[in-house]
């Protein structure tokens, strides 16, 4: 279920808002996403294990803040290829 819109005059107090948000809610649980408030603007940076987490974290940010534009400026981890077993003799 949806948290309800945050209401908050003071960018610093939102944005701090917003990263607990980002960091407890299950659709994402990344408490090393940095959140900064420019205005009516949110602008999101950091680095998500996936796709769909990286399109939860817009979707977290618009229930909080419907009247903000959301500045999604996440990105993707690529990972490599496993290496490959250790082979013990």
């Amino acid at each position: 279920m949806p948290e309800a819109p945050l209401d908050a005059d003071d960018p610093v107090y939102l944005a701090a808002h917003l990263q607990e948000r980002l960091a407890q809610d299950p659709r994402i649980y990344e408490p090393e996403l940095v959140v900064t408030v420019e205005g009516d603007r949110v602008v999101v940076a950091g680095v998500v294990p996936t796709p769909e987490r990286q399109v939860a974290v817009t979707s977290v940010v618009r229930e909080a803040c419907p009247d903000h534009e959301i500045d999604n400026r996440t990105t993707v981890a690529l990972y490599g290829a496993p290496a490959p077993p250790e082979r013990i003799t």
